[in-house]
């Protein structure tokens, strides 16, 4: 029950001698990011770009910020609203990705720069590399699969973690902006990776609030709804949706 209602169902394989490509990914000092972000910044050898990842409540949001460079460097923001069921690691992943997907469009430049506050984005991409990403989440393999590209094509992708709320301009207006999405998301309807725990444990605070409110209302009744008897039966169903 339940199939016939399936919009999409997407599946990908991949051969046993393919692997991730390599992510370098530079963990910035506290006391000398700022410092180091804008020394590096002057050079004006490459694009930079600052994403954020912005979860409240049943709504989250992503960005990607780039600062203006001249040429096609101008400057600009990527907003993504997300929706509910999204962990904060997914959404700073998702403005990662809107940030590489942006520069696979963009022409003329060589070497690119990612500013990411999320230590834990940025270790989930490192811990994918050679054999593993074929057990991660599709925004991991969406993010590695970009990544390959662009340096097939002679690109050079750095991605740097810089502490959030330090004063670093880039990530303010990340943070701002994600925000943004955030608030955006609550009426867009949007289609994103959602992980089997968060699945399930929105599904059993669901069950747990409708089942009371049915032990209360329904006492004595005859169910005869689909979603009634699923309300009364043990949801451990859903550990078998696939991931």
């Amino acid at each position: 029950m339940g199939w016939d209602r399936l919009d999409v169902l997407r599946f990908w394989t991949r051969a046993p001698w393919v692997v991730a490509p390599l992510v370098t990914a530079r963990f910035l000092p506290r006391d000398i990011a700022h410092e180091e972000i804008s020394l590096a910044q002057a050079r004006l050898d490459r694009v930079w770009a600052f994403t954020d990842g912005s979860v409240q409540g049943d709504y989250s949001g992503a960005a990607a910020y780039f600062p203006g460079g001249g040429g096609p460097h101008s400057s600009h923001t990527l907003r993504t609203p997300l929706g509910p069921l999204q962990s904060s690691t997914n959404a700073e992943l998702v403005g990662i990705r809107s940030a590489l997907s942006h520069l696979s469009c963009l022409e003329g430049w060589r070497q690119a720069t990612i500013v990411c506050d999320s230590q834990a984005a940025l270790q989930m991409l490192q811990r994918a590399q050679g054999f593993g990403w074929r057990r991660c989440r599709t925004t991991v393999v969406d993010t590695l699969q970009l990544i390959e590209a662009l340096t097939a094509d002679g690109h050079q992708i750095e991605l740097w973690w810089a502490p959030g709320h330090q004063g670093i301009e880039g990530n303010e207006r990340a943070d701002v902006a994600a925000s943004v999405a955030r608030m955006e998301s609550q009426t867009t309807l949007g289609d994103f990776w959602v992980t089997r725990s968060m699945l399930e444990g929105t599904l059993r605070q669901w069950y747990h609030s409708q089942a009371r409110a049915q032990d209360h209302a329904s006492v004595g009744q005859v169910l005869n709804q689909a979603e009634e008897v699923i309300i009364h039966t043990d949801l451990q169903w859903t550990r078998h949706i696939p991931s």
